[in-house]
């Protein structure tokens, strides 16, 4: 064995030999060294590719989530849709029993109901003045005091005034739109 060992070194200097184990030793660094970049990037690849799967599993959860709410709200506008076919069914005899109201009755019910209307809203403006008045006056004065307490009601009033008005409001364009369809009917 020594011999054989003899024959590979036989021709080369100890220099050589620590000149080629130098060049080997520096290879096997850069070597060493790709492969610690490589296996950097493969972990950072594989850090993204789990965030991504993350990602995506909450994105099929979110999908799922909304495919339940627009199945939900399908069955709502069926509701809807049923609710409305009830409605016009309902319509039709309020529909005909219009028709068969005279035209100047009509038109008396929407006079009386502007006429209302107005004095409601005037009758509100005047107690929303008189509140405000009140409120002014009773800033510093206790909730026992009686006039406090007469602002208080005087509120409630203005309120329930409010209210009355916007319900009036409601039925004079309910009456609007049936004098309209009824005008179309007719045509």
């Amino acid at each position: 064995m020594e011999h054989s060992e003899k024959n590979q070194f036989s021709g080369r200097t100890f220099q050589q030999l620590e000149a080629q184990l130098n060049l080997c030793t520096m290879e096997l660094g850069e070597i060493e060294g790709e492969f610690i970049e490589r296996a950097a990037q493969i972990s950072a690849t594989e850090r993204a590719l789990n965030q991504n799967n993350q990602k995506i599993v909450e994105l099929n959860d979110a999908v799922q989530k909304l495919k339940l709410d627009q199945d939900m709200v399908a069955q709502e506008l069926e509701v809807i849709d049923t609710q409305m076919g009830s409605l016009a069914e309902t319509l039709v005899p309020l529909e005909k029993k219009f028709e068969e109201l005279p035209c100047a009755e009509l038109n008396q019910t929407s006079r009386l109901a502007e006429n209302l209307d107005m004095q409601l809203k005037n009758m509100s403006g005047d107690l929303h003045e008189l509140v405000g008045r009140l409120k002014q006056n009773n800033e510093e004065q206790s909730d026992a005091d009686p006039v406090a307490q007469i602002g208080n009601i005087l509120n409630t009033h203005v309120e329930s005034l409010d209210w009355v008005s916007s319900q009036t409001n409601a039925i004079q364009q309910k009456l609007n739109e049936m004098e309209k369809a009824k005008n179309n009917l007719k045509r």
